[in-house]
């Protein structure tokens, strides 16, 4: 079977790992983020690419 490619930038990803974060049990409803120097250091992204995705709307 062949299977569909998922081509998505950095960007994306990033978005992505935020998304997955906030609906996972690793935060519980109401708690906060982990600091931004965290979020950049475990993602190894730049501070720039971090807020950027942080001001991406939810989708409905």
């Amino acid at each position: 079977m062949i299977r569909s490619i998922v081509v998505c930038n950095l960007h994306q990803q990033m978005v992505r790992e935020l998304g997955c974060l906030l609906v996972s049990d690793r935060i519980a409803a109401g708690g906060q983020l982990p600091r931004e120097e965290v979020l950049v250091g475990r993602m190894k992204v730049r501070r720039t690419l971090q807020q950027g995705a942080m001001k991406v709307p939810p989708r409905a």
